[in-house]
């Protein structure tokens, strides 16, 4: 319900792969937008396969991805494969939230730490 009222976006952590690419000179970012679609592949047994997935070309090639149930490379939103916008903008807002108390935290003890 949430999809309908509030869009979609490529499921199985593929959105966030597509992402990564955007992440030049900022290599840990670029491994964090990877890791939930890897880590879905490896929890279903399955290797993400290098190629056609990854492509960097638009359109119909950028909606390419993996169906770990059945092992097959096809059209995502075909296949049923989608996150509702709502859930993933809240994923990446609470990741960030967490990476920012976290460099809050190193800092103050880092500058005691100096003291």
């Amino acid at each position: 319900k949430q999809a309908l009222k509030n869009g979609y976006l490529l499921g199985g952590g593929k959105e966030l792969a597509n992402l990564s690419r955007y992440c030049k000179g900022v290599k840990d970012l670029k491994k964090a937008l990877m890791m939930p679609m890897l880590t879905i592949a490896k929890n279903a047994g399955r290797k993400v396969p290098k190629g056609k997935i990854w492509s960097r070309k638009a359109g119909k090639q950028r909606e390419l991805g993996l169906d770990v149930v059945n092992g097959k490379i096809g059209c995502l939103p075909e296949m049923g494969i989608i996150d509702s916008f709502d859930s993933i903008d809240a994923s990446v807002k609470n990741a960030a939230s967490i990476a920012a108390s976290y460099l809050r935290a190193y800092t103050i003890i880092r500058k005691n730490y100096k003291s």
